[in-house]
C-alpha cells in the first residue's frame, strides 16, 4: 500500500495493531521487521490494543475460581439452546417473579468485557438466579425437594408472589418433571445434574462468585467502554490507564502505598509481596463474603479473590505502558 500511493516510509511514524507474535513478536514480528527494514525511526508509542489488555486482565482475574462460573454460563446456555418447551417454561416462571425474561445466552470466550462477555452473562445470570431456582426445582430428587423447599418460599416472600400464582408454578414445575426430563437424552441429564449442582447444592458459593465477578470487571468495563467508542480519545489515553491501574490496585494494596504514586512507582509495585496488601478482612468484597458464606468457605473465596487480584494487576502494570514516557 506504501508502494502504491508513492508514500514515503519517513512518513509513518508509529504502528498499533494487537499483540499477537505476528505483529508485535521481537523477532520476525511485522512491527519489527518494517523498523528494521522499512522505519528506523518508528516510535513506540503503545504496546499494542489496550483494551485488549484490559480483555486479558479480567480473563486473568477470573482464572482462580477454576472456571466454576465459566462452566455454569455453558450449560445453562446449552441447555435452553434446543429446547423451546424449556425456554417457555422459564418465560413462564421469569412472568410469575416479574422478573424480565430473557433465555441464557453463550459468553464470547476471547472477550471478556465485550457485549455478551462473561461480565454480561454473569450480569443476565445474577438475574435470572430465582427464576432458575425456581425452574431447576423440578429436577432435584424427591429427597432434596423437602430440603429445599424452603428456598422456595423465601422467594415467594421476595417476589411477593400468590398462592394462585405459586400454583400456577407449581404447573410448570410438574410438566417439566414429566413431559421434559422424560425426552431428555443422557448428556442432557448429566448437564442438569450438573446445573442443580451449582445452583442448589453449591449455590451460595455460586452465586457469591458471580457477584464477585459482577463487582469486580466493571472496573475494567469501564475503561474498555471508554476507548471503544467512536469519538478519538487518544488525549486521555495515558491518564486513564494510570488511572485504571490506580483504582485496581486499591481493591487490595494498602492505601499508604498508593498515596502519591507516580506512574513508575505503580509499575514497580511488587503485588504479589504481601506486606503490601491490605488485611484480608478490608480487601473489597472480604466482607460481604464472610456474610454470605461459612467461615471455612469464605476463607477459601477470599484466598481466590486475593489471587485474582494479584494476577490481574500484574497483567495490568506488565501490559498497559502507563510509564511510557511518549
Amino acid at each position: 500500500m506504501f508502494d502504491k500511493l508513492k508514500l514515503p516510509w519517513e512518513n509513518l511514524i508509529s504502528i498499533l495493531m494487537d499483540s499477537c507474535n505476528i505483529m508485535r513478536g521481537s523477532k520476525s514480528g511485522l512491527e519489527t521487521l518494517i523498523r528494521k527494514h522499512k522505519a528506523h525511526h518508528m516510535l513506540d508509542i503503545d504496546d499494542g490494543d489496550s483494551c485488549h489488555h484490559a480483555h486479558n486482565a479480567a480473563k486473568s482475574f477470573c482464572e482462580p475460581f477454576e472456571k466454576e462460573v465459566e462452566s455454569l454460563l455453558t450449560k445453562l446456555y446449552n441447555d435452553f439452546k434446543w429446547s423451546p418447551d424449556k425456554k417457555q417454561a422459564l418465560k413462564l416462571i421469569c412472568e410469575a417473579l416479574v422478573i424480565q425474561g430473557t433465555t441464557p445466552e453463550n459468553y464470547v470466550s476471547h472477550r471478556w468485557l465485550s457485549v455478551y462477555a462473561v461480565y454480561d452473562v454473569c450480569v443476565d445470570t445474577d438475574r435470572l438466579w430465582d427464576a432458575y431456582v425456581e425452574f431447576y426445582y423440578s429436577f432435584l430428587s424427591d429427597s432434596d425437594h423437602s430440603t429445599y423447599l424452603s428456598v422456595l418460599q423465601d422467594i415467594y416472600k421476595i417476589h411477593n408472589v400468590d398462592k394462585p400464582t405459586q400454583d400456577a408454578i407449581k404447573k410448570v414445575q410438574k410438566m417439566m418433571k414429566e413431559k421434559i426430563k422424560k425426552r431428555m437424552t443422557k448428556e442432557g441429564l448429566q448437564r442438569v445434574k450438573y446445573i442443580v449442582q451449582k445452583i442448589f447444592h453449591t449455590g451460595p458459593k455460586t452465586k457469591v462468585i458471580i457477584h464477585v465477578f459482577v463487582s469486580v470487571l466493571p472496573l475494567l468495563k469501564k475503561y474498555v467502554m471508554l476507548f471503544q467508542g467512536e469519538k478519538p480519545m487518544v488525549h486521555l489515553l495515558n491518564d486513564k490507564e494510570t488511572e485504571l491501574l490506580q483504582d485496581f490496585l486499591a481493591c487490595f494494596i494498602n492505601s499508604e502505598k498508593l498515596k502519591d504514586a507516580t506512574a513508575r512507582t505503580l509499575i514497580e509495585l511488587k503485588v504479589e509481596e504481601p506486606t503490601n496488601h491490605l488485611p484480608d478482612a478490608t480487601i473489597f468484597l472480604a466482607k460481604y463474603i464472610h456474610k454470605k458464606l461459612p467461615a471455612s468457605l469464605a476463607k477459601e473465596i477470599i484466598v481466590k479473590l486475593k489471587a485474582g487480584y494479584v494476577k490481574c494487576a500484574q497483567c495490568l502494570q506488565r501490559k498497559m505502558p502507563v510509564n511510557n514516557s511518549l
